[in-house]
Protein backbone atom coordinates (compact mmCIF):
# COMPACT_ATOMS: atom_id res chain seq x y z
CA UNK A 1 0.00 0.00 0.00
CA UNK A 2 1.36 3.42 -0.89
CA UNK A 3 0.28 7.04 -0.81
CA UNK A 4 0.47 9.21 -3.92
CA UNK A 5 0.53 13.00 -3.80
CA UNK A 6 0.62 15.39 -6.72
CA UNK A 7 -0.32 18.91 -7.74
CA UNK A 8 -2.12 17.91 -10.95
CA UNK A 9 -4.16 14.80 -11.79
CA UNK A 10 -6.25 14.09 -14.88
CA UNK A 11 -9.27 11.96 -13.87
CA UNK A 12 -11.47 12.50 -16.93
CA UNK A 13 -11.40 8.80 -17.78
CA UNK A 14 -10.68 5.59 -15.88
CA UNK A 15 -6.95 5.79 -16.64
CA UNK A 16 -5.76 8.53 -14.31
CA UNK A 17 -2.68 10.50 -15.36
CA UNK A 18 -0.73 11.91 -12.43
CA UNK A 19 1.96 14.51 -13.22
CA UNK A 20 5.00 14.83 -10.94
CA UNK A 21 3.74 12.18 -8.53
CA UNK A 22 5.43 11.58 -5.20
CA UNK A 23 4.82 8.02 -4.01
CA UNK A 24 5.36 7.22 -0.34
CA UNK A 25 5.72 3.47 0.25
CA UNK A 26 5.05 1.51 3.44
CA UNK A 27 8.71 1.59 4.43
CA UNK A 28 8.69 5.45 4.19
CA UNK A 29 10.69 5.64 0.98
CA UNK A 30 9.74 8.29 -1.54
CA UNK A 31 9.75 7.84 -5.26
CA UNK A 32 9.18 10.69 -7.71
CA UNK A 33 7.66 9.83 -11.09
CA UNK A 34 7.13 12.27 -13.94
CA UNK A 35 3.93 10.67 -15.34
CA UNK A 36 2.20 8.01 -13.27
CA UNK A 37 -0.72 6.12 -14.82
CA UNK A 38 -3.26 4.43 -12.54
CA UNK A 39 -6.11 2.33 -13.92
CA UNK A 40 -9.21 2.77 -11.72
CA UNK A 41 -12.92 2.05 -11.83
CA UNK A 42 -13.76 5.73 -11.34
CA UNK A 43 -13.65 8.84 -13.47
CA UNK A 44 -14.65 12.46 -12.89
CA UNK A 45 -18.31 11.92 -13.76
CA UNK A 46 -18.67 8.88 -11.52
CA UNK A 47 -17.03 10.64 -8.58
CA UNK A 48 -19.23 13.72 -9.08
CA UNK A 49 -22.34 11.54 -9.04
CA UNK A 50 -21.35 10.12 -5.67
CA UNK A 51 -22.08 13.52 -4.16
CA UNK A 52 -25.20 14.42 -6.12
CA UNK A 53 -28.67 15.12 -4.78
CA UNK A 54 -30.19 11.69 -4.21
CA UNK A 55 -33.79 12.90 -4.37
CA UNK A 56 -33.43 13.62 -8.09
CA UNK A 57 -32.15 10.17 -9.09
CA UNK A 58 -34.34 7.39 -10.51
CA UNK A 59 -34.71 3.94 -8.94
CA UNK A 60 -32.23 2.45 -11.39
CA UNK A 61 -29.81 5.28 -10.76
CA UNK A 62 -30.07 4.66 -7.01
CA UNK A 63 -29.31 0.97 -7.50
CA UNK A 64 -26.24 1.77 -9.60
CA UNK A 65 -25.13 4.47 -7.17
CA UNK A 66 -25.49 2.03 -4.28
CA UNK A 67 -23.11 -0.35 -6.05
CA UNK A 68 -20.64 2.51 -6.51
CA UNK A 69 -20.93 3.48 -2.83
CA UNK A 70 -20.27 -0.12 -1.82
CA UNK A 71 -17.14 -0.26 -3.98
CA UNK A 72 -15.63 2.67 -2.08
CA UNK A 73 -17.07 1.50 1.28
CA UNK A 74 -19.40 4.46 1.73
CA UNK A 75 -22.53 4.15 3.84
CA UNK A 76 -25.60 3.37 1.74
CA UNK A 77 -28.15 4.49 4.32
CA UNK A 78 -29.06 7.68 2.42
CA UNK A 79 -29.55 5.68 -0.78
CA UNK A 80 -31.73 3.10 1.00
CA UNK A 81 -33.72 5.96 2.55
CA UNK A 82 -34.37 7.59 -0.83
CA UNK A 83 -35.24 4.21 -2.34
CA UNK A 84 -37.87 3.60 0.35
CA UNK A 85 -39.20 7.16 0.00
CA UNK A 86 -39.75 6.60 -3.72
CA UNK A 87 -41.52 3.30 -3.09
CA UNK A 88 -43.73 4.76 -0.37
CA UNK A 89 -44.67 7.94 -2.25
CA UNK A 90 -47.80 6.58 -4.02
CA UNK A 91 -49.07 5.24 -0.70
CA UNK A 92 -48.33 8.59 0.92
CA UNK A 93 -50.36 10.42 -1.73
CA UNK A 94 -53.27 8.00 -1.29
CA UNK A 95 -53.27 8.44 2.48
CA UNK A 96 -53.08 12.23 2.13
CA UNK A 97 -56.07 12.13 -0.23
CA UNK A 98 -58.01 10.06 2.31
CA UNK A 99 -57.05 12.47 5.07
CA UNK A 100 -58.22 15.48 3.02
CA UNK A 101 -61.53 13.72 2.29
CA UNK A 102 -62.01 13.06 5.99
CA UNK A 103 -61.24 16.67 6.85
CA UNK A 104 -63.58 18.10 4.24
CA UNK A 105 -66.43 15.76 5.16
CA UNK A 106 -66.12 16.52 8.89
CA UNK A 107 -65.85 20.30 8.65
CA UNK A 108 -68.97 22.39 8.74
CA UNK A 109 -69.62 24.42 5.63
CA UNK A 110 -70.29 27.63 7.60
CA UNK A 111 -66.69 28.03 8.75
CA UNK A 112 -64.54 30.93 7.63
CA UNK A 113 -62.38 30.17 4.56
CA UNK A 114 -59.28 31.78 6.10
CA UNK A 115 -59.69 29.49 9.11
CA UNK A 116 -59.93 26.42 6.85
CA UNK A 117 -56.87 27.46 4.85
CA UNK A 118 -54.93 28.06 8.08
CA UNK A 119 -55.87 24.61 9.41
CA UNK A 120 -54.85 23.00 6.11
CA UNK A 121 -51.47 24.75 6.05
CA UNK A 122 -50.83 23.94 9.71
CA UNK A 123 -51.62 20.25 9.22
CA UNK A 124 -49.49 19.97 6.07
CA UNK A 125 -46.52 21.58 7.84
CA UNK A 126 -47.04 19.31 10.86
CA UNK A 127 -47.13 16.20 8.65
CA UNK A 128 -44.02 17.36 6.79
CA UNK A 129 -42.06 17.83 10.02
CA UNK A 130 -43.21 14.51 11.46
CA UNK A 131 -41.99 12.77 8.28
CA UNK A 132 -38.75 14.74 8.40
CA UNK A 133 -38.21 13.90 12.10
CA UNK A 134 -38.72 10.18 11.51
CA UNK A 135 -36.42 10.38 8.48
CA UNK A 136 -33.65 11.91 10.58
CA UNK A 137 -33.88 9.32 13.33
CA UNK A 138 -33.98 6.57 10.69
CA UNK A 139 -30.92 7.87 8.85
CA UNK A 140 -29.04 8.18 12.14
CA UNK A 141 -29.96 4.54 12.76
CA UNK A 142 -31.74 5.23 16.06
CA UNK A 143 -34.61 3.18 14.63
CA UNK A 144 -34.57 0.88 11.59
CA UNK A 145 -34.80 2.71 8.27
CA UNK A 146 -37.94 0.88 7.16
CA UNK A 147 -39.75 1.90 10.34
CA UNK A 148 -38.73 5.52 9.91
CA UNK A 149 -40.43 5.60 6.51
CA UNK A 150 -43.50 3.51 7.19
CA UNK A 151 -44.46 4.50 10.80
CA UNK A 152 -45.59 8.04 9.86
CA UNK A 153 -47.58 6.56 6.97
CA UNK A 154 -49.16 4.02 9.30
CA UNK A 155 -50.08 6.76 11.80
CA UNK A 156 -51.66 8.86 9.04
CA UNK A 157 -53.51 5.80 7.72
CA UNK A 158 -54.94 5.03 11.16
CA UNK A 159 -56.06 8.65 11.59
CA UNK A 160 -57.67 8.57 8.14
CA UNK A 161 -59.42 5.27 8.83
CA UNK A 162 -60.79 6.52 12.15
CA UNK A 163 -62.09 9.60 10.36
CA UNK A 164 -63.67 7.47 7.60
CA UNK A 165 -65.40 5.33 10.23
CA UNK A 166 -66.80 8.47 11.90
CA UNK A 167 -68.08 9.68 8.53
CA UNK A 168 -69.71 6.29 7.90
CA UNK A 169 -71.42 6.43 11.33
CA UNK A 170 -73.06 9.78 10.48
Amino acid sequence: MSTVTAQKVNIKNNLWTINDAITLNENNTQKIEKNLLINTNFNYEKISNLYSDLSSITLWGLIKLKEDYQTVNYSTIEIDYQFQKILSYPIYLTIMSLLSIVMMMNLKSGLNRIFLITIGIFLSVLIYYINHFFGIIGRSEAIPLLLSIWIPLLILLIISMVGLIKINEK
